[in-house]
């Protein structure tokens, strides 16, 4: 397998109000200290050094803990809170021919491998975030050519992607490296290949996301949008709710938000907590009026509530995460 061109950084900007801008910050170092912010910085480096995301598994760990003289326990703690607090996203790649690269200690260019080992192994999981992809993209701005990324693992939109990313589908290993004899089958059985595999396509078929931008439009809080577009998506795959239904619900509670003044939920949290439920046709009338809480719901952590006050965060010089 070739040899990626290199992609990482050797330098990343870094604001100097990086401690006390983005309150997630101040609850980090509240919380685990100075190793917590150590930990999150090291991460950091190493991202930028590959590129716009690293393979996250029991060696990554395994160098951590040697490098910053950390424990497991500790790492893991704190790696489960950037990720609750959306710091980082962390992401299992589905399809077993995503190539992703590695750049460990030592290495002069970045080694690349199949997400599964090229052995049906568990697949890879990488973590990465928006505002790192943000960042990463602004540095490669004055490059001459085009920087390829990764479907899978890029989470910026379409309007969020610079001019100079190329966002690529990973093609099978195996299929750029047919045999001869493949090639030259007969004419027959090249009718027949391609009728098997028009007959397994239809047979995988699944339903198509195809209106999240609608609901995204008509929901009153416009934040943590690819969080809510993987929830939707879930939703609408999964075959419980139809996207009619869930773009009747982001419109009955933008209405309900607009004549009671209530602070407004997360949109993804809107969508994993089938809140959206409440604003279904028929039911918006019967919705819970402000000041008056739902007694079969368990209330919602005040974290999770967030008014038009603190969307101050997504436009912050500090604005890690949108």
């Amino acid at each position: 397998m070739a040899r990626p061109k290199q992609d990482g950084l050797l330098y990343f900007s870094f604001d100097t109000d990086f401690f006390y801008a983005d309150k997630r910050i101040k609850r980090l170092h509240s919380r685990y200290g100075s190793d917590g912010m150590l930990f999150y910085i090291y991460l950091l480096t190493e991202i930028y050094r590959n590129g716009y995301y690293i393979r996250w598994d029991a060696e990554s760990m395994d160098d951590a803990m040697d490098d910053l003289h950390l424990t497991e326990g500790f790492i893991e703690q704190v790696m489960t809170f950037l990720v609750s607090r959306s710091l980082l996203v962390k992401r299992t790649l589905t399809n077993p021919d995503t190539i992703i690269t590695t750049q460990k200690e030592g290495d002069s260019r970045p080694q690349c491998e199949l997400a599964d080992g090229g052995n049906g192994q568990e697949r890879a999981e990488v973590i990465t975030s928006p505002g790192i992809q943000k960042r990463y993209q602004e540095a490669k701005k004055g490059y001459k050519r085009r920087i390829e990324v990764d479907s899978e693992i890029w989470l910026l939109n379409k309007e969020e992607t610079a001019s100079c990313i190329k966002v690529t589908h990973n093609v099978s290993f195996s299929e750029k490296n047919l045999d001869n004899s493949e090639k030259n089958m007969s004419k027959s059985k090249k009718n027949t290949a391609k009728e098997s595999k028009v007959k397994k396509s239809k047979e995988k078929e699944i339903p198509r996301v195809e209106r999240f931008d609608e609901f995204w439009s008509v929901f009153p809080n416009k934040q943590r949008r690819y969080l809510a577009e993987m929830a939707y998506g879930e939703l609408v795959l999964s075959g419980s709710v139809t996207e009619d239904q869930l773009v009747l619900a982001a419109a009955n509670y933008a209405v309900y938000i607009k004549d009671s003044g209530d602070k407004m939920f997360l949109p993804n949290n809107f969508l994993e907590k089938y809140i959206f439920e409440d604003y279904l046709e028929g039911k918006h009338s019967e919705a819970p009026k402000a000041g008056v809480q739902d007694p079969d719901r368990k209330p919602e952590p005040e974290e999770e509530l967030i008014g038009e006050d603190e969307e101050w965060w997504r436009y912050g010089p500090n604005g890690w995460e949108e």
